[in-house]
Order: C-alpha cells, then sequence, then structure tokens
C-alpha cells in the first residue's frame, strides 16, 4: 500500500476563471496584465495517485471480517477506509469517536443504526455520516452477514483494527485487550462516558 512505486505520470488540471482585464492588454491594465497574467493560465500539478493494491485483512470479535483499503499514510491523515463484514446478529454497544466523525455505506445486508438515540434502518446502497463525538450503536438485523464500506476522517482509527484485530478468523481475541486499545484510540463507551 506504499506509494513509493512508479507509477505512469498522471496529470491533474485546474482550470483558473482568466479576468476580462487579463485576457487583452488592449483596454485593460497592461501592468495587471504582465504581473499576473501566468497566475489565471491553466495550472498543471503533477501527482502520483496512491492505488492499494491489496487490502490488509484482520479480524475484529464477533467474527467481523475488516479490510483496511486506505490508512493514514495513504491520505495524508485526511481519512482511512475500511470494508468490514460484520454477521448476523453482531452489535456494537452504544459508543463514540472523540478525534474521528464516522461514515458508514451499506454495500450488502440490513443494519440498525441508533444516533444519539434515535433509530435508523440501514440497507444496501444507503449512507450515514456519524460526527466526531455523537454516541452511536450498530447492529445487523440482517439474516446474513453484511458488508460495509466504512470510513473515519480524520485518520487514525486504522491504528486500533490493526492492534486489536487477529489475523486468522479462528484466533480469539483478548476482549479485555481490544477494550483497552479501543479506549486508547478514542473510542469511549457510553458506560465509560
Amino acid at each position: 500500500m506504499s506509494c513509493e512505486a512508479p507509477r505512469p505520470q498522471t496529470y491533474h488540471c485546474r482550470v483558473v476563471r482568466v479576468p476580462a482585464r487579463c485576457r487583452s492588454s488592449r483596454g485593460g491594465d497592461t501592468a495587471h496584465t504582465a504581473a499576473t497574467a501566468h497566475q489565471h493560465r491553466r495550472v498543471v500539478h503533477r501527482y502520483r495517485p496512491c492505488v492499494a493494491s491489496s487490502p490488509r485483512v484482520v479480524w475484529m470479535p464477533a467474527g467481523v471480517r475488516t479490510e483496511i483499503h486506505l490508512a493514514g499514510e495513504d491520505t495524508a491523515g485526511a481519512f482511512c477506509l475500511l470494508v468490514d463484514q460484520p454477521p448476523a446478529g453482531w452489535s456494537l454497544p452504544p459508543h463514540r469517536h472523540v478525534n474521528e466523525a464516522e461514515t458508514i455505506h451499506i454495500l450488502e445486508g440490513t443494519f440498525e443504526i441508533h444516533l444519539d438515540g434515535i433509530p435508523a434502518q440501514l440497507s444496501t446502497g444507503e449512507t450515514i455520516h456519524i460526527p466526531q463525538g455523537v454516541t452511536h450503536s450498530t447492529r445487523n438485523i440482517g439474516k446474513q452477514s453484511g458488508r460495509r464500506i466504512v470510513l473515519f476522517s480524520p485518520a487514525g482509527m486504522e491504528h486500533f483494527f490493526l492492534e486489536a484485530g487477529q489475523p486468522t478468523p479462528d484466533s480469539e481475541p483478548d476482549l479485555g485487550a481490544v477494550l483497552a486499545s479501543a479506549t486508547r484510540h478514542g473510542w469511549q463507551f457510553a458506560t465509560q462516558a
């Protein structure tokens, strides 16, 4: 997932509107035109896009497969992006994230999310945004495993998943260690708040 590998050059263009007085020196402010016309031309920036080749996979308690597709080092700290697969009946108790906002998009399944105590049911194709510091709980109310895209902004939450997750589905997590890691990474459960 490193962005260091050489990639074909890609160009990003930003088009800036050129003020009328800079389009021509006829009838315009010649000093302004000469000094700033270069600022109003099409600006081309070189960048190398970061494409995660394969996600890091961890297994969270209750058998939740979690794929970390983009981490903070991939997004300059802007966000981290995960895809998880909570099994039927899975739930998280009321909690909030001290440092991050969370956005959840449902790829498959049906989930019930309580946002500040107000229930919402989300199905395939629906999205919810949970602002930083807002208490929420989540439950897979479907009859099968679901799939969700989960985005935390700013990045940092991926460190919790990497620290608390297990390498295989049959690994038994130490729930005390998972809770301690969650607390270290800014999770506050309703009983802690």
